[in-house]
């Protein structure tokens, strides 16, 4: 998830290639860090997304693309959710 935080992954497709059910691959990352493969993959996203942010004056929608979001309106309401600030108020208060 990492290495591929950028590309419309899917949590089934990482189940597959990992030959494991998809439910299995839920609960072991419950088990081990408190949260699904989804809620990971976000915190993933949104780490990388803030620092973007911070280091460069990449437009938004370029960002959100980098980060793996193809419509940059999702990705705003994902980083709100996550920050309780949309990407370019994060931006402006640094």
């Amino acid at each position: 998830m990492r290495n591929n935080y950028e590309t419309d992954l899917q949590i089934s497709e990482l189940a597959n290639s990992l030959a494991i059910d998809r439910s299995y691959l839920h609960r072991l990352f419950k088990q081990e860090l408190d949260m699904s493969p989804k809620e990971y993959l976000t915190e993933i996203r949104i780490r990388k997304a803030k620092e973007l942010l911070t280091n460069t004056d990449h437009p938004i929608n370029t960002i959100a693309q980098s980060v793996g979001y193809d419509d940059p309106q999702q990705f705003s309401k994902v980083f709100k959710q996550n920050t309780n600030l949309t990407p370019s108020i994060f931006r402006r208060k640094l």
